[in-house]
């Protein structure tokens, strides 16, 4: 007779690991009644307990004027999230919410940053999307 058993790792009340599928329905879900177009995403997945989180993308106006940068906070510390430096807006725990910037160039470099807002790790859900 063989026994399985699963074994579930959480973060605060959030599971760990979710599936890929239930990630991108939670995204579009959000995105979507925070009134925004359901719109391919550039980038998105799960940061659990990391000092930072970077990324960078190449952008053209031709593919919509604007770029969402939206996160969902998973973890017990605050983080603060940036698109170049400029927009910033910082998230307590289990807050979600976007920031957004202009796209103005035909090849435009944008770099989107999240960190602990006063130390620590952070851990949350992200979806970059252009519009």
């Amino acid at each position: 007779m063989a026994f399985i058993c699963i074994l579930a790792l959480y973060v605060g009340n959030v599971p760990a690991v979710q599936a890929n599928d239930a990630v991108n329905e939670n995204i579009d879900y959000q995105l979507t009644s925070d009134h925004m177009l359901s719109l391919p995403i550039i980038a998105s997945g799960n940061i659990y307990s990391q000092v930072n989180f970077q990324y960078q993308e190449n952008l053209s106006v031709r593919n919509g004027s604007k770029v969402n940068f939206w996160i969902q906070n998973n973890g017990r510390n605050y983080i603060t999230t940036s698109i170049n430096n400029q927009v910033a807006r910082t998230f307590a725990p289990g807050e979600q919410g976007h920031i957004t910037a202009p796209v103005s160039g035909d090849y435009q470099s944008f770099i989107f940053r999240a960190y602990p807002t006063y130390g620590g790790l952070i851990s949350m859900q992200y979806a970059i999307r252009q519009r």
